[in-house]
C-alpha cells in the first residue's frame, strides 16, 4: 500500500502487545524505538471482541488494531467485496523514549496509509 510517508496512520491496542513490540525492538537490533518496518493488516472475523476486527501483524506478531469503525469500513468495502486476503503497509515503531523519571515510554504504531487507499501488492485469493 501506497502512503504519503507521513506515518500518521495511528492503530489501537499496543498497550496489550508492549512485550511484543519491545521484542521486535530488540531483536531487530534498532538503535532506537523509531524504526521503519513492514507490517501486513489482514481481517480477523474470529476475533471474539468484534468479528469486522482487522489486526495489524509485524514479523509473524500482532502488534495493535484499527480502529473498530475504520475496521468495520475496511473488512466490509475492501476486504470482503474485494477478496483481497491482506495488506502489506509501511509501518514505524514509535516511543520507547526515556523520561525524566527514568521511565521509558511505551511503544506504538503508526502506518504510512493515505487516502484514497491505494492498494499495490496485495495478498489475493491465489495466494
Amino acid at each position: 500500500m501506497r502512503g504519503d510517508s507521513t506515518f500518521s496512520f495511528n492503530i489501537v491496542g499496543e498497550s496489550f502487545h508492549q512485550d511484543d513490540l519491545w521484542a521486535l525492538v530488540r531483536d531487530n537490533d534498532y538503535d532506537d524505538a523509531s524504526t521503519d518496518c513492514y507490517a501486513l493488516l489482514l481481517p480477523e472475523p474470529d476475533n471474539p471482541y468484534d468479528p469486522f476486527a482487522v489486526k495489524v501483524v509485524i514479523d509473524d506478531v500482532i502488534v495493535g488494531h484499527l480502529d473498530a469503525a475504520r475496521a468495520r469500513q475496511w473488512s466490509e468495502d475492501l476486504f470482503a467485496a474485494s477478496g483481497i486476503r491482506g495488506i502489506a503497509a509501511y509501518a514505524r515503531i514509535v516511543g520507547g523514549f526515556e523520561r525524566a523519571d527514568g521511565t521509558l515510554a511505551m511503544l506504538g504504531v503508526r502506518l504510512d496509509i493515505a487516502f484514497p487507499v491505494m492498494a499495490v501488492g496485495v495478498l489475493d485469493e491465489s495466494g
